[in-house]
């Protein structure tokens, strides 16, 4: 893998998973009492949980391992197994 896609997967794992403490954080504020009413319905949390699905594929294809999300995964979480691969 060169440095450049390294790169860009780099930034799509950062997106992910920025993406995914917004959608924690609106479910539990969907569910708390006297904030429910604020949090977005859970039809568009639905579909941007789709949407981080859709680039956990995009990423598991440029990081060589195409549908293997344990190994996207431990990228995007920066585990260390990853790094043993």
């Amino acid at each position: 893998m060169t440095k450049e896609i390294l790169e860009i997967a780099e930034r799509i794992a950062d997106e992910i998973r920025a993406q995914a403490k917004g959608l924690d954080y609106e479910d539990n504020q969907a569910v708390t009492p006297g904030v429910a009413s604020r949090a977005r319905a859970k039809k568009y949390r639905d579909l941007d949980r789709a949407k981080i699905n859709g680039m956990r594929i995009a990423l598991s294809y440029i990081l060589g391992c195409p549908l293997d999300f344990q190994k996207t995964d431990a990228f995007i979480n920066c585990e260390p197994y990853w790094e043993a691969l």
